[in-house]
């Protein structure tokens, strides 16, 4: 269980990821593989901490720990965990 005083610390100080990870554009084409199938960007790697991506761009997160976005019909976002353990 955490302590007061550990949950005040881990409120004022958000993982580094969060703020890029919220203000990331999703669900737009990749601009590197627009022309592909399934080419929305809807992950974001949290180590990197840059622009969601696609699944093609998957690849270059390898052993990263990657969140998949995914859209309900009502509009709402889920995140779901997806970590790439890939050779």
């Amino acid at each position: 269980m955490m302590m007061r005083a550990e949950e005040d610390n881990y409120n004022l100080n958000p993982p580094p990821w969060l703020i890029p990870m919220l203000r990331a554009n999703y669900f737009i084409p990749c601009s590197i593989h627009a022309a592909s199938n399934k080419s929305e960007c809807n992950m974001f790697c949290l180590d990197c901490s840059s622009e969601a991506f696609c699944s093609y761009c998957l690849l270059n997160h390898r052993n990263h720990r990657v969140l998949q976005v995914l859209s309900s019909t009502s509009n709402h976002f889920f995140l779901s965990y997806q970590f790439t353990q890939q050779s």
